[in-house]
């Protein structure tokens, strides 16, 4: 019998595409096949293909009820190793040099594959139905959430080795979610100007804000960091990018910090302008019931808004003073420090009228931390 610890403690690095991926790569990325064991004199322990197994030997007793039968199984290991090829080198940014990062799928498929090198077999068909299960069994946990990875993790010999691997395969996916989105705000911006380029330019920036067709939480901030409150277009254009659903939540703190700072609730107020109130209020109550999830950018110093709270309960207070309606409520955690990335420039969009005043260029649109070298 091949001791789990041996089994966890092989592959030095997954091939292929994800050979230099600083998170795949190199002897810290999880021993995953087998290895020479010790045996009982303290010699050396070469298993065969059928002795091989990642599991505990009990777990096989005690199964998940909703696994397929041997045969099934074979043909999802065999659907999931295609997926090894998954959109690697096919859909780079455009930056001279880069690649778009792995996928986390074709990262798990990699990494299946090469414990199956690891163990001699090029294909499923060559695999043993205990060698299936255990593969089986690694993707359900290497796809699984953070709590479903750790109970499945009481199967394998070696818990902690793929709990590791759960959490580089989290942070290969967190690269490539970032590096979509990215792309995503990047084609949008691209057709934007190709439109403007048309001689269709926008009539106002909140117009042209709308014109953007995937979300763009680098452009929100932008828009929210340089307006001028005083403008009432910007402070339009601004509110309308704070209450976005997919802004950062530092943009919506440092939305909130100026607004405040300029006097606007106050001012709204008095002129009885209840459509900028009401958005004022949105953002107030969706800051509340947890809408703003993303949680990425950085202020700059971290701490900008931190001295913001009080200046934001008079303007609440000056509200309801002036309206004679209830306070609205203050929000909780929200003037705290911001640390993250930095946020991507987005100087060509022109704050006072909403017009590009260029080419949306790729390398404004791409966290190189992100990206894998070509």
């Amino acid at each position: 019998m091949v001791a789990a610890g041996a089994v966890f403690d092989s592959v030095q690095a997954a091939s292929g595409a994800f050979a230099t991926h600083p998170v795949i790569a190199g002897g810290a990325l999880l021993g995953m096949a087998v290895a020479a064991a010790q045996g009982p004199g303290g010699e050396a322990v070469v298993p065969t293909l059928m002795a091989a197994g990642l599991l505990h030997p009990r777990a096989r007793r005690r199964l998940p009820d909703d696994l397929p039968e041997p045969a099934p199984r074979r043909a999802q290991l065999a659907a999931r190793l295609a997926d090894a090829a998954y959109d690697v080198g096919t859909d780079g940014p455009g930056l001279t040099g880069f690649a778009a990062p792995p996928h986390p799928d074709a990262a798990i498929a990699t990494i299946l594959a090469r414990i199956m090198g690891n163990w001699g077999a090029a294909e499923p068909e060559a695999l043993s139905d205990a060698q299936v299960l255990d593969l089986v069994l690694l993707d359900r946990l290497l796809s699984a959430s953070a709590t479903q990875a750790g109970s499945l993790s009481t199967l394998f010999g070696n818990p902690e080795k793929v709990l590791e691997l759960h959490a580089r395969v989290e942070e290969i996916a967190r690269k490539r979610d970032l590096f979509d989105r990215q792309s995503e705000a990047l084609g949008a911006a691209q057709r934007v100007w190709a439109r403007q380029q048309a001689g269709d330019r926008p009539t106002d920036p909140v117009a042209a804000l709308a014109r953007v067709d995937r979300p763009d939480a680098d452009l929100y901030h932008h828009v929210v960091a340089g307006h001028d409150p005083d403008d009432p277009a910007q402070a339009e254009a601004a509110q309308w990018c704070a209450l976005h659903p997919a802004a950062d939540r530092a943009t919506v703190a440092l939305y909130l910090a100026r607004t405040a700072e300029a006097g606007l609730p106050a001012r709204a107020a008095r002129s009885d302008d209840r459509d900028w109130l009401d958005g004022f209020s949105k953002i107030l109550a969706q800051w509340r019931d947890g809408i703003y999830t993303r949680g990425e950018l950085a202020l700059d110093p971290p701490d900008a808004v931190l001295a913001a709270g009080p200046c934001l309960a008079a303007e609440i207070e000056a509200v309801a003073q002036t309206l004679g309606t209830s306070r609205l409520p203050q929000p909780c955690g929200l003037f705290v420090e911001y640390r993250g990335r930095v946020p991507r420039p987005r100087a060509n969009w022109d704050l006072a009228s909403g017009a590009m005043t260029a080419v949306p260029d790729p390398i404004d649109y791409y966290d190189r931390s992100v990206l894998s070298i070509a």
